[in-house]
């Protein structure tokens, strides 16, 4: 069945207050054969000023890097096969490199701009400037591959029931597995998902940094969260609910936790 997508980024409640941009980013992309998506949340901490260019760095290099994939793989069966990932994590430690790389490019033409006075040389401190967490997924007709380094949730369902896709730990606090950390593909999490059995219901994939999920009171009403944007959609379809989107995630955020939400949605069409 035919895919279509829906992404929204607000600035939290807190954020507005304080006048600090939105530290999130989200991408979506459809292709014939496949659909990606991905969101991030830029830290916001001190010790990470920078972490809203580095969060739209993480959802551009997560989409180009499974492009690049595709294009380099003759046929679906050998771009599933790539993501069957064992061992060294090649997929992770190419998406942690090349977010490095163009982090490093960033911050060289902020430094030439003056946009910094002082600036260290060393790559671990650089890339914590611009630190940020990472949720990917890529759709296809047999399969999806979920990406994760950091908080924030992946959520599937098919005919209302739902599946938590998210993993990893747990952190303590605020704290989070973070791109900016030294070796940070240690802490990216990975599974390969077959899908091959046929879809005769409506399903949807739902991508979102942390503030979405903080914003509920507890785990059991953010799942009916999602159920309702899932009976939205289904009632309503995309377009309706894409044009509301923006208002009820900032009334999620005012209502809830005041952080930054990004939302990144794939139904069934």
């Amino acid at each position: 069945m035919p895919i279509t997508t829906l992404k929204r980024s607000v600035t939290g409640a807190n954020h507005v207050r304080q006048r600090i941009r939105c530290q999130d980013a989200g991408k979506t992309l459809v292709f014939k054969d496949f659909t990606v998506m991905a969101v991030a949340d830029g830290h916001g901490s001190a010790r990470c000023p920078f972490s809203d260019t580095g969060s739209k760095i993480a959802v551009n290099v997560f989409c180009d890097g499974v492009l690049n994939v595709y294009r380099k793989r003759g046929n679906m069966t050998e771009f599933r096969g790539f993501f069957e990932e064992k061992g060294d994590k090649p997929f992770a430690k190419a998406i942690v490199q090349e977010w490095r790389r163009r982090v490093a490019r960033a911050h060289a033409g902020k430094v030439r701009t003056n946009k910094i006075l002082h600036s260290s040389e060393d790559m671990d401190d650089i890339a914590m400037l611009y630190g940020s967490t990472l949720l990917g997924i890529v759709i296809a007709k047999d399969f999806f591959y979920v990406f994760q380094i950091g908080d924030g949730n992946i959520v599937y369902i098919e005919n209302g029931k739902l599946m938590e896709l998210t993993m990893g730990e747990k952190m303590l606090g605020v704290e989070t597995n973070s791109l900016a950390l030294p070796a940070p593909w240690k802490y990216v999490c990975t599974k390969l998902y077959d899908t091959t059995r046929p879809r005769t219901t409506p399903n949807m994939f739902l991508l979102a940094t942390d503030g979405f999920a903080n914003s509920y009171l507890n785990q059991r009403e953010f799942y009916l969260g999602c159920r309702e944007y899932y009976q939205a959609i289904n009632l309503y379809g995309g377009e309706k609910v894409s044009k509301n989107l923006r208002n009820w995630l900032i009334e999620t955020s005012r209502m809830g936790c005041g952080d930054d939400i990004t939302v990144a949605i794939a139904h069934t069409t």
